[in-house]
């Protein structure tokens, strides 16, 4: 830094150091002074109401669901909640604020910041003398935040920390004090905060938007057998995972827009309400199927047989494969099975049920309870 004096090194002594001025420049305010361009072929006095849509800002949404008993085989009651997640990344509060969140894409016709130049704010960056190669560039150590922990005081407000399990699980059984209205803007979603709420900087706002105490699903097996896999998995015997199906429709307890976020799933035990898993999910619309998975069956094991060329196969294009499925529970199960892409590979023959969803080869069969039951079908390479 230069001055009077000659150029001087700042904050490189290894002490705390800052940059003290003795005045404030002329002209140059402590208030954010907030302007609009705008362009309009008539002029006039109109009352305009502002909507933040700012940087520094993004929201997701948190899905909760617990179940109401063990999970087992058959249909299956669960309690959904969301939360809207506001993350503010500025250092401005918006205290006493009128939030709003959007759900979905906008598509903007227009753009209206080429009505005037960009505004350019760089931070001011202080340096030390170049360590190491003047040839190499140095990068900062990345700094790692712990992942927040929210649950509610006896006052209903939202308190953030800095450990996650325990926190999930007290925003399971937080008493909701006010929900977002669902509310449709063009093709997207709006979710308006019915009461005003304080943003404060650098923090995290939570707001439930969602709370369906009994929903209804269907509990099924899903496990794979791919061509990929040519070899099998050498006789081994692999968990299959254990997932939750429903519609999003009213028959089903939903029936809403379901935003895309995270979903952390639950249930009952003698110790109370333990976590099964974590995942995220994309958009659902109204009427659509919604798939959860759970956690890996303790009880319910398949094999997937190496492929062979010498089961009658005539043609010589169409190969047989074949799988064991073993089921250790004391009632019957539901498994799907993933085949194949049906846009590369074709099958026949399969020794269950056989559909097409979501682009793939799905073989759905019962397995009774304690039993084991050999599958086979063809699969032929369609490229």
């Amino acid at each position: 830094m230069q001055t009077s004096e000659g150029f001087e090194a700042v904050r490189c002594a290894g002490l705390p150091e800052k940059l003290l001025f003795n005045s404030v420049p002329a002209g140059l305010s402590a208030k954010p002074v907030f302007s609009i361009d705008t362009n309009s072929p008539k002029g006039g006095s109109y009352r305009i109401t502002l909507t933040y849509l700012a940087t520094g800002f993004d929201w997701q949404a948190n899905y909760l669901a617990t179940l109401e008993k063990n999970p087992g085989s058959g249909r299956q009651k669960l309690r959904l909640i969301a939360w809207l997640t506001i993350a503010n990344d500025n250092g401005q509060s918006f205290p006493d604020a009128t939030m709003l969140a959007v759900a979905g894409t906008i598509n903007v016709e227009r753009d209206f910041r080429s009505l005037s130049d960009p505004l350019e704010a760089r931070p001011l960056r202080l340096t030390c003398y170049p360590l190491g190669s003047t040839a190499r560039a140095t990068m900062a150590e990345p700094v790692h935040y712990p992942a927040p922990r929210v649950q509610a005081d006896e006052d209903g407000e939202i308190i953030v920390t800095a450990s996650r399990v325990s926190g999930v699980a007290a925003l399971a059984s937080a008493a909701i004090a006010m929900k977002a209205r669902e509310e449709a803007l063009g093709d997207v979603k709006l979710y308006r905060v019915p009461e005003a709420v304080t943003v404060a900087a650098q923090s995290l706002k939570q707001v439930a938007f969602l709370d369906r105490p009994r929903v209804d699903g269907t509990l099924f097996h899903r496990g794979a057998c791919r061509p990929e896999s040519r070899d099998g998995n050498d006789g081994r015997f692999s968990p299959v995972a254990l997932w939750l199906r429903t519609r999003n429709d009213a028959a089903h307890g939903l029936g809403v827009a379901l935003p895309s976020g995270k979903v952390a799933v639950f249930e009952p035990t003698s110790a109370g309400e333990m976590v099964l898993g974590e995942q995220s999910i994309r958009d659902h619309a109204s009427g659509q199927i919604v798939e959860l998975a759970l956690a890996n069956s303790r009880s319910v094991y398949l094999v997937c047989g190496p492929e062979t060329e010498d089961r009658g196969v005539a043609d010589g294009q169409w190969h047989m494969r074949d799988a064991l499925v073993s089921n250790a529970n004391n009632h019957a199960i539901t498994l799907e099975i993933d085949l194949a892409d049906s846009a590369v590979w074709a099958v026949r023959k399969p020794s269950g049920r056989h559909m097409i969803s979501d682009g793939r080869h799905i073989m759905a069969i019962t397995v009774p309870a304690n039993s084991s039951r050999p599958l086979y079908w063809d699969i032929r390479n369609t490229e």
